[in-house]
């Protein structure tokens, strides 16, 4: 399978993306991937893997650790809710639940496949770390 560039275009919200990948079993792939990714107990090392382009990336989770924010990354979940596919090698739509808050639902990252892999995007990653403060460079 043929990776896609990180700058391609997305469809906008009016196109249609696909109903299902063209193998059902990649969505297991791709949940997992969001779930070692945004697991509190996996190393930053092997959540890194997992990113299309971790540039950045371990920096902003470490400090997102040492922060005030510290407590809720060691209890988040992420949530797959609905794997949408917007091509054969991207897919979109998850949710993300910390312990006493309500969920935060709606997120639309995403994830794709990098070097015949499901990986969850660096945009999807960094936005959350942003959010909580703690931007990659």
């Amino acid at each position: 399978m043929l990776d896609e560039p990180l700058g391609s275009t997305l469809p906008s919200g009016d196109e249609p993306v696909a109903a299902a990948p063209p193998d059902p079993a990649q969505a297991r792939d791709i949940v997992a991937a969001f779930a070692a990714v945004y697991d509190p107990n996996s190393g930053v090392d092997a959540r890194l893997r997992l990113i299309d382009d971790a540039t950045g990336v371990a920096a902003a989770m470490r400090r997102a650790e040492a922060g005030p924010n510290a407590a809720a990354l060691t209890s988040v979940t992420v949530n797959v809710n609905d794997v949408q596919y917007l091509s054969a090698t991207r897919s979109s739509f998850y949710s993300l639940s910390v312990p006493d808050q309500p969920p935060v639902v709606g997120r639309e990252g995403q994830a794709r496949v990098a070097s015949g892999v499901w990986k969850v995007t660096r945009a999807t990653v960094c936005a959350d770390l942003d959010a909580i403060g703690s931007a990659c460079s």
